[in-house]
C-alpha cells in the first residue's frame, strides 16, 4: 500500500507542476484527456516490474 501511495503522490505533484504553466480551460481539458490517473499508475508498476526483474539478473549474475 505503500508503494501506491507514493506513485500517488509523485503523479499529484507531476500534474500540478504542468498546469501551473497552464490557463485554467486548457488545463482542465488536459486533465480530462491526457493525465489519466490509472494509466500513469499502471506505467509506474510496469517500470517497477522490470526493474526488479533486472535487478534479480544483476544479483545472480554477480554471484
Amino acid at each position: 500500500m505503500v508503494e501506491s501511495n507514493s506513485i500517488q503522490r509523485g503523479y499529484e505533484g507531476y500534474r500540478t507542476r504542468i498546469h501551473a504553466r497552464l490557463p485554467v480551460s486548457q488545463s482542465r481539458q488536459l486533465r480530462r484527456t491526457q493525465y489519466r490517473k490509472t494509466d500513469i499508475q499502471r506505467h509506474a508498476c510496469k517500470r517497477a516490474e522490470k526493474h526488479s526483474r533486472l535487478k534479480h539478473l544483476h544479483m545472480s549474475r554477480r554471484s
